[in-house]
Parts: structure tokens; sequence; C-alpha cells
């Protein structure tokens, strides 16, 4: 299969994945011929790139880490959950509370209702920690999403790649799980906010930037009141936005750079390590999930901008086990060869090389001008003097 952006698309192309609304809905089926029709439509809602198939690349199999059937699940029961609170909030304004106070507390009977969607929310991290068992490395593709459903993929993908990084870390199923449920709900606060300021692309007002960042407060005092038992999750959406330098939101807490036991008596003046892997998986999937004001950037991109960002914004420690787990050219991604004789050629990436992860074996598909070529394929870890690099698709 071939993963190529939509503009690409022409009628008769087939589909290699299925391809899914905004409420998880099944939109095209695998193995359908794209028709015009289709191609406007993925277009109109705001789908980057699809996976096709390719005569060239039919063999190569692009790794999910969680599959299509639990990601559907996922999203469905991230939405209940939003749902309730979006009754709870609609309610409160209209008149059970004020709604200036913020307490997020909702009415009493939707109360049972949420412990419910709060559980089905542990049940389908379990599932999800089922499928992670066996990986120990990211798949280094962004999943493909519309633009319109950046706020339930994102809870999921946040989600998967804090519990990757939690494995990583040796933690215990139960605080997996307990991660996870809280990697979920990071941005339930959003629903208090007015939606035009936090999907406004432009330049915020100090009024409007203070009311965005009120977000975590809110999510956690409603998260507190629906879901009290569980206050380590809950502190997943207090504390994300906290700095190692102390210089951020809400409450200016500090960070150590080590994942190791904080020792000090005043641990409340420190982020939760569990914030803290939310905030570098929460950095993560910014970074490598296509937006329409921002493409996804490559993995080395991704490595470097992390570096950056560890130390001051985000836990140095928990960082470089990130980075331990991401795949510089993960199967399937596009590349371009920067020199010799194949210098401007254009492939994918279709076999990693457990034995040297920086010379993965590519396969060529076209030239220099872009013309399709017959298939070149290069083992990197005989070809010492062929540099690449990754790109957005060849």
């Amino acid at each position: 299969m071939l993963r190529v952006s939509v503009q690409r698309l022409r009628p008769g192309t087939m589909l290699a994945r299925t391809l899914y609304d905004a409420k998880g809905n099944v939109l095209l089926r695998a193995n359908v011929p794209l028709t015009a029709g289709y191609i406007e439509s993925l277009v109109h809602r705001g789908f980057p790139a699809v996976y096709i198939r390719d005569r060239d690349t039919d063999d190569v199999d692009i790794p999910e880490l969680v599959s299509q059937q639990v990601r559907v699940e996922a999203h469905a029961t991230v939405q209940q959950v939003f749902t309730v609170a979006r009754q709870a909030i609609t309610e409160a304004i209209g008149g059970k509370e004020k709604p200036t106070d913020h307490k997020g507390n909702g009415p009493s009977e939707n109360g049972q209702k949420s412990k419910e969607q709060f559980q089905q929310i542990e049940n389908i991290v379990k599932e999800i920690l089922r499928e992670l068992v066996s990986s120990n490395m990211l798949s280094g593709i962004a999943e493909i999403r519309s633009y319109d459903d950046r706020t339930f993929s994102h809870s999921i993908e946040v989600a998967v790649t804090a519990i990757m990084i939690g494995k990583r870390l040796y933690m215990s199923e139960s605080d997996l799980i307990k991660l996870g449920s809280g990697c979920m709900l990071h941005d339930i606060g959003k629903l208090f906010i007015e939606q035009d300021i936090y999907k406004r692309e432009d330049v915020l007002s100090t009024q409007e930037y203070r009311r965005l960042r009120g977000h975590t407060v809110l999510g956690y005092k409603f998260l507190r009141n629906r879901n009290p038992n569980n206050v380590l999750a809950n502190h997943v959406a207090f504390q994300h936005h906290e700095r190692q330098d102390g210089k951020g939101y809400p409450r200016g807490l500090r960070g150590t750079n080590t994942y190791r036991r904080r020792r000090s008596r005043k641990t409340e003046q420190y982020i939760l390590p569990f914030a803290e892997i939310a905030a570098v998986a929460d950095v993560h999937d910014m970074l490598s999930s296509d937006r329409p004001e921002k493409p996804s950037l490559a993995p080395q991109q991704i490595a470097t901008i992390m570096r950056e960002m560890s130390g001051t914004l985000l836990n140095a420690e928990i960082v470089q086990h990130f980075l331990s787990i991401l795949p510089m050219f993960p199967v399937g991604i596009g590349i371009a060869v920067q020199n010799g004789f194949y210098r401007g050629y254009r492939g994918i990436v279709v076999r990693s090389n457990r034995r040297y992860p920086d010379r993965p074996i590519i396969r060529l598909l076209y030239d220099e001008a872009h013309e399709r070529v017959a298939p070149v394929e290069l083992d990197l870890s005989y070809e010492a003097d062929i540099q690449i690099i990754t790109i957005q698709e060849p």
C-alpha cells in the first residue's frame, strides 16, 4: 500500500484501508474504487491523505499499533463521555448553575451515566493495552484523520503514545490503565470554552488566551466531581500544560527532569509523572498530525524539536525514553535520496533494519523528474554512501 495526499488521487484508484468519519462511522471501505465524487468528498471533509492499492507496494504492510476496530470503539467511547459532559454543561448554563462558577458539577441525574461512561473509558484503555502488549516501538506515521475529527482522535493518540512511554518506563498494568484513562480525557475542559476560541487559527486576545488556558482547571473540576476515585487520571487534565521550569499553567508547578520518585516532602510543588508523560505524548501528536494550518513533521524533525523542548518544557528523562521508541525511518514513510546515482529519486521504506535502524530497506518508485520508474530496492546497510531523508510522500 502507499500513502498519498488526496490532491493526488484520481478516479479509479482503490483504497487500501477503510476510512471513517468524525463519528467513527464507515465512510469508505477498503478496496472501493474512488470516484470523482468520493475524492471531492474526502477533500471537503479535510482528509489530508489516504492509503491506496499500488502495484509496486502492495506487499508493503504498514503496521498499525492499534487495530481499526479498537480505534472505532475508543472513538465512540470518548465521544459518549464528551456528549454526557456537554449535556451537563448545557443544563448548568440553562439555569441549574451559574455558568461562570466553573464548578463543572452539572445536574445529579447525569451522575450514574457519567460513572458508566468513565468505566467504559477504562475498559477501552484495557483493550488498547492488550493490543500494545507486544509492541516496543511507535508506528512513526500519524493516523489518518479528517480535520474535523481532531478532538477525539487526538485524545486516543495521546493515550496510545503515553501507554507506550509508560511501558518503556516499566509502569504496572494498573498505572498504565490510569495513565491511558487520564490521557483520553485530558482535554475535556475545552468543552467549557467557546468553540471558536480554541479552533481559531489567528492570534487570540489576552482575555481569550486566558480563557483558553482555563480548560485545565475546568476539566479537572468536572472530572473530580464526576469521577472522584480516579485521582491520578484526573490530574492529567489538571497538569498536562505545566512545565519543567515552572512557567506552565495553571499552578506554575516545576519538574525534576527525572522519572524517579520525588524525594522532597513538598511533592505538591512538582508535576505528577502521569501529567509529564501526557505532556510528551500531547506534543508528539501535535507535531506528527496533519492540520489545516500545519502539515505533519517527519520523525527526525519531531525528535529535534522535542530535544529542544526537554529540560524546560518537557521532562528530559521522559523525552529520552520517548525518543527510544520513535522510529526515524518507519515502514511506509516516504523518502528521498540525497546523493549518488539515485539522487533525487523518491520512494518508501519497505522494511526496517533491526541491527541498523538508521539504514532501512527502501524501494524507489519515482525518478528525479517525479516520473514513475520500475521499482529499485536498496538495503542501505550495504549502501553506506547513500543518504536519505524522510518526506511527506514519494
